[in-house]
């Protein structure tokens, strides 16, 4: 199963976005929705959040596909021992505390692949893989999970 980091939910609805990762997001998210992916709540709300701030869509659009996400995918719920499992997993492997918690959340939900820009491309984590999928490298591994999705 495939997890989804904000920044790829970001670039799904961000049209402005000079490069492809727009298209591309776009479609990952699509190949994603008939085979079963997880959104972690944490990461519907900071998708929310940054649309709102940045101005990145209209609020009723960002409230759609946010509402389309939540039916779409598993979106488990941050629990307290989530918050706590986060600080020791930032301590652990050095990342940012709310990658951690997003992180922790995704292998809770049995995610063996964190798609994500701004995480460690590589890196694994207690058998969940994060991946940069606008690493041409990462192609085949994407492939594999998903199939054709561009």
């Amino acid at each position: 199963m495939i997890a989804f980091d904000t920044n790829i939910l970001i670039y799904s609805v961000s049209s402005e976005d000079p490069s492809d990762r727009h298209s591309k997001s776009f479609d990952l998210i699509a190949a994603a929705a008939p085979v079963g992916g997880v959104v972690p709540l944490q990461v519907i709300g900071e998708f929310l959040n940054v649309c709102r701030q940045k101005k990145i869509v209209a609020p009723q659009y960002a409230l759609k596909r946010a509402d389309e996400f939540l039916g779409g995918f598993e979106c488990p719920e941050t629990r307290p021992t989530d918050l706590l499992a986060a600080f020791g997993l930032a301590e652990r492997m050095l990342l940012q505390y709310f990658d951690a918690l997003i992180v922790g959340i995704a292998r809770r939900a049995g995610a063996r692949i964190l798609l994500s820009e701004d995480m460690h491309d590589g890196l694994e984590i207690d058998g969940l893989r994060i991946v940069n999928p606008f690493v041409g490298a990462n192609e085949t591994l994407l492939a594999d999970y998903l199939g054709s999705f561009s």
